[in-house]
């Protein structure tokens, strides 16, 4: 029936396909206090945990790092929920199954900001290798009279 056609593509990945507009990116994986859907004791989220990567795109790398806990200040006990979250995963979603769907593995421990934040560079890493140009999606900064 000749109802299919086979095309041949080679692979070539060169600079001139990824051409960068930025040198460093901040990576930013903020963690926040959260509930099970049936609790009813719920409260607004807070952040919990402030970790920053910067990722030298060039060299494909983690150059710095930074991490702060904070302390809650609206309801300062954890939910059990909240605690637990790092643990049983049946299911590799969001950030995990993204990384494993290019066959990469998540290093470290799901829901602590700063290994999401290094998994995220990581992930930025493969995206500039495969060709991706990073580019501003939204300019959020605040503008003065």
């Amino acid at each position: 029936l000749d109802a299919i056609e086979t095309v041949h593509v080679e692979n070539k990945i060169s600079s001139k396909y990824s051409t960068q507009f930025f040198d460093y990116i901040l990576v930013l994986d903020f963690e926040a206090t959260c509930w099970d859907r049936k609790d009813k004791d719920k409260a607004p989220p807070e952040i919990i945990e402030f970790p920053c990567v910067l990722y030298d795109i060039k060299q494909r790398e983690i150059v710095s790092e930074f991490q702060q806990y904070v302390m809650p200040t609206e309801n300062q006990k954890l939910s059990s929920f909240c605690t637990q979250l790092t643990g049983n995963i049946k299911k590799p979603k969001g950030l995990h199954g993204a990384l494993l769907e290019l066959g990469l593995n998540f290093e470290g421990q799901q829901h602590c900001g700063l290994h999401d934040a290094r998994n995220t560079a990581k992930l930025i890493g493969r995206m500039v290798t495969d060709g991706v140009s990073l580019r501003t999606t939204k300019d959020i900064s605040i503008k003065f009279l």
